[in-house]
């Protein structure tokens, strides 16, 4: 964005200090409304102050806007966090949004509500999920993930289940317990069979099933059918 004043072209010409590009004297003083032009002019002019451009500074808000929310995450779920990165060998971003390609962690009131790990090849589920209580949403889609080990459905706040493309050959009876689950995707994976508990799962709406190995349509389907539950298969 370009800005123009009267007479700008005798101050001092400055670049950002990041990325080096030029920044104009407007866009500095449009930043810092809170300052007087006087005393704003007294800085621009100060050669040992640096300026970051508005995109720099707007993204080191950011990050440390995030790194402070990782810093009051309580001690549990911070642990949590770290063990899994160590696992992975690779830091995890808080993200603000869970999409279906998200890598990270979603936090919302100072807890974990949202967790993606999209792609990491996981041959098994990190247990140090079971710590995350307050999660809502877990995307373990498109890794080689063979059975979901019985701590996943004590997850009691889990909504949203994605485990698209990975190696499950089935379910167990155990799913019935996550009683606040609305979507359950297991797409893309070998399943030949579905548990009958599945129709126990009270606040279920979407269940996709597309790309297994079923050898009939199972008989929950026309329970889960009467309910009104989108079925993909």
């Amino acid at each position: 964005m370009s800005y123009r004043f009267e007479e700008e072209k005798r101050y001092r010409k400055r670049r950002c200090y990041k990325c080096n590009r030029p920044i104009e004297i407007g866009e500095f003083i449009i930043r810092n409304r809170s300052l007087s032009k006087k005393r704003l002019i007294q800085l621009w002019e100060n050669s040992h102050i640096e300026f970051y451009c508005c995109l720099c500074y707007n993204r080191l808000k950011k990050e440390r806007k995030l790194k402070k929310q990782r810093e009051q995450l309580n001690e549990i779920e911070k642990k949590a966090i770290d063990i899994i990165e160590k696992r992975l060998k690779f830091k995890l971003n808080i993200i603000p949004v869970m999409k279906c390609n998200s890598l990270g962690f979603m936090i919302e009131k100072g807890n974990i509500t949202g967790l993606s790990l999209y792609m990491c090849d996981l041959m098994k589920i990190p247990e140090e999920i079971n710590y995350l209580k307050f999660l809502k949403n877990l995307n373990l889609s498109w890794n080689h993930i063979e059975e979901l080990p019985e701590f996943i459905f004590s997850l009691s706040s889990l909504k949203i289940l994605d485990l698209i493309g990975n190696n499950l050959k089935s379910i167990s009876p155990s799913i019935h317990k996550l009683e606040n689950l609305e979507e359950l995707d297991l797409s893309f994976n070998n399943l030949r069979s579905i548990p009958n508990t599945v129709t126990d799962l009270k606040s279920l709406k979407v269940l996709n099933i597309i790309h297994n190995k079923l050898l009939e349509i199972p008989e929950p389907f026309q329970e889960l059918q009467r309910k009104a539950i989108k079925i993909l298969i």
